[in-house]
C-alpha cells in the first residue's frame, strides 16, 4: 500500500520533507509513496521499546506485545478506496461493514471502532451551532455555519466554485501559505518587541531612581568613602540608562519589523457560501469535507459528491 498506492498529504512543506528523505511525490495528486527501502529504514530505528507514563506519573513499560489487548480500529475516514482501484469514492455503510468483517477476522486487533463514516446515511452530531466546510483541489473552499436542534434533521446541500485554472490555485495557496508565515513573524516580533520595550523601561526606570539617590547622596556626603559609593552607584545608574537607550533601540528595530510583517500580510481571502448567484459544480472525488462544531444530537444529511 504504502508503495504502490501511497498517501495523500495535502501540505506542501510535508510533502517536500517527505521526498528529502526518499520518497516519491506526485504533486498533481498529492499523493506521496514510500519505497521498500524507506519503509525498512524506518523499522529498523524505531525503538523495541520505550517508557510511559500513567495519569498518576507511574512508569508504564511498553514492548512488542504488551499492547496486543488495546490494538483496535478507529478513524472514521469520508472516503474508500477500492481494492485495486485508484480513485477514491465517498465511504458508504457497505463499506463500514467490509471494515468492521476484516478487523474482526484479523487476530491482532481486540476493538473494532468506527473505521469509515457512512456518507450514505444521515450524521449524528452535537446539537448547536457547526461551521461546515468543504475543500478540494482546484476548487475555491466552501464554508457554511448552520445550527442543530436536539432531535432535529437538517439536510444541507454544498456546492463547490471550480477555480479559474490552476495557475489561479497555486497563487492562493502561496498566497494563503505567506499570510500564515507572516503571520507567525508578525506575532513573534511584536511580542518579543514588546518584552524588550518592557524591560528597557524597566531598566530605565531603575537606573534613575538609582542615579537621583546616588546623587542626592553624593551631594550630601562628607566623608570621602561616601563620596566613593555615592560616585560608584552614579556610575552604575548611568550604565543602566546606556543599556536602557539600547534596548529601546532594540525594541523599536524589532517591532517595525512585526508592522512590516502585518502590513505585508496579504489579506484573509473569505471562502465561498453555499447558495451564491455565481456558477457552481459539486465537488467530486478527493474533496475533504469538515464538520467543526462552534457551540454545544440533530441528523445531518449532506447532498452531493464528497
Amino acid at each position: 500500500m504504502l508503495r504502490v498506492e501511497g498517501f495523500r498529504v495535502h501540505s506542501s512543506r510535508l510533502r517536500q520533507r517527505l521526498a528529502r528523505a526518499g520518497a516519491t511525490v506526485d504533486e498533481a495528486r498529492e499523493v506521496v509513496t514510500l519505497p521498500a527501502e524507506l519503509v525498512a529504514e524506518a523499522l529498523a530505528a524505531a525503538p523495541g521499546e520505550f517508557d510511559l507514563h500513567d495519569l498518576d506519573g507511574k512508569p508504564v513499560r511498553v514492548r512488542e506485545g504488551s499492547l496486543a489487548e488495546t490494538v483496535g480500529t478507529y478513524v472514521e475516514a469520508i472516503q474508500w478506496l477500492d481494492y485495486g482501484d485508484e480513485t477514491l469514492r465517498p465511504s458508504s455503510l457497505s463499506d463500514l461493514q467490509k471494515g468492521l468483517k476484516l478487523a474482526d477476522a484479523l487476530p491482532l486487533v481486540k476493538k473494532a471502532g468506527i473505521l469509515v463514516t457512512p456518507l450514505d446515511l444521515p450524521l449524528y452530531v452535537e446539537p448547536g451551532i457547526h461551521a461546515l466546510g468543504a475543500s478540494k483541489r482546484l476548487y475555491v473552499p466552501l464554508a457554511k455555519q448552520l445550527k442543530l436542534e436536539a432531535g432535529g434533521q437538517t439536510t444541507v446541500a454544498l456546492a463547490m466554485k471550480l477555480e479559474s485554472d490552476e495557475k489561479a490555485y497555486k497563487e492562493r495557496v502561496q498566497r494563503q501559505e505567506l499570510r500564515r508565515s507572516k503571520g507567525i513573524w508578525a506575532f513573534a516580533t511584536l511580542g518579543a518587541g514588546l518584552a524588550v520595550a518592557t524591560a528597557a523601561a524597566s531598566l530605565y526606570g531603575v537606573g534613575l531612581i538609582q542615579g537621583d539617590n546616588a546623587h542626592d547622596r553624593y551631594m550630601k556626603a562628607k566623608r570621602p568613602e561616601g563620596l566613593t559609593d555615592a560616585s560608584r552607584d552614579i556610575n552604575e545608574a548611568e550604565r543602566m540608562v546606556i543599556s536602557a537607550h539600547v534596548l529601546a533601540g532594540l525594541a523599536v528595530a524589532t517591532l517595525s519589523v512585526s508592522v512590516y510583517q502585518f502590513i505585508t500580510r496579504p489579506a484573509a481571502e473569505a471562502p465561498a457560501t453555499a447558495g451564491g448567484a455565481q456558477p457552481v459544480k459539486a465537488p467530486g472525488a478527493g474533496a475533504r469535507l469538515n464538520l467543526v462544531p462552534l457551540a454545544g444530537g440533530g441528523l445531518l444529511s449532506l447532498s452531493g459528491s464528497f
